[in-house]
């Protein structure tokens, strides 16, 4: 377990009105590693949570980084904790990009650190994934637990799995199983005799489809809408 001799904490206060509130945890000592040189750690922020994390787990990850010899910054995204939302009007998704920015140029223009690496859990991998392709600053990614697109290899896998599952049964059973999902999507139901988990059952059949379609032309919004309107319909 780490001790306050381990780190040392500081409450930043960060943007252009300096409301966006976060603590930067540094090692006492610094890391003598070449590979650590100007590199901290940002933990984004998971869903609504705020700064301290699920169960204080962005607490005690800051601090064990540090007693690595890495600096880590946690932070209140727009609207959450102990900062305000945003003045301007903007989406969800527009709104946690411009955070992420103004705390890499603080972190940049402050410590001094340049080289960067984003930890993000669900919503905040799936923020830090959109986020690193457009900051030079960002050098590494640990992500968790975020949502992956439905590629054409995955869907191909898929096929391939369920050619292998059928192939193991009666010509009775392959036709049912065949037939199931067909059923479903015209009735809008499970054919009688079958079971489907609750949480399942609450989403439309396309729930994580409209991922796939997506480019180069779409804007990060246009992406992030995609992964949420299918659940959006479902509530």
């Amino acid at each position: 377990m780490s001790t306050p001799a381990d780190f040392r904490e500081h409450v930043v206060q960060k943007g252009p009105t300096k409301g966006h509130l976060g603590f930067l945890t540094r090692p006492l000592s610094p890391s003598t590693d070449p590979a650590l040189e100007n590199a901290a750690v940002v933990i984004l922020s998971a869903g609504i949570i705020h700064r301290v994390g699920a169960n204080r787990m962005h607490v005690q990850l800051a601090r064990r980084l540090a007693r690595e010899g890495l600096p880590t910054i946690r932070f209140d995204q727009s609207g959450l904790g102990d900062t305000p939302p945003r003045r301007e009007a903007t989406s969800l998704i527009d709104a946690c990009m411009a955070d992420y920015a103004e705390v890499l140029d603080w972190l940049e223009a402050e410590p001094g650190l340049t080289r960067l690496i984003l930890f993000g859990l669900c919503a905040g991998a799936d923020h830090g994934l959109l986020y690193a392709g457009r900051d030079d600053r960002v050098i590494g990614l640990a992500l968790l637990d975020q949502t992956l697109p439905r590629t054409h290899q995955h869907h191909l896998n898929h096929a391939a799995l369920r050619l292998k599952r059928l192939a193991s049964k009666t010509p009775g059973q392959a036709v049912s199983r065949i037939l199931e999902p067909l059923r479903t999507a015209a009735f809008g139901r499970q054919p009688a005799g079958t079971t489907t988990h609750k949480a399942q059952a609450a989403l439309p059949p396309d729930a994580g489809e409209a991922a796939m379609d997506f480019g180069p032309e779409r804007s990060d919004s246009e992406i992030h809408d995609l992964f949420l309107e299918p659940y959006r319909r479902a509530i």
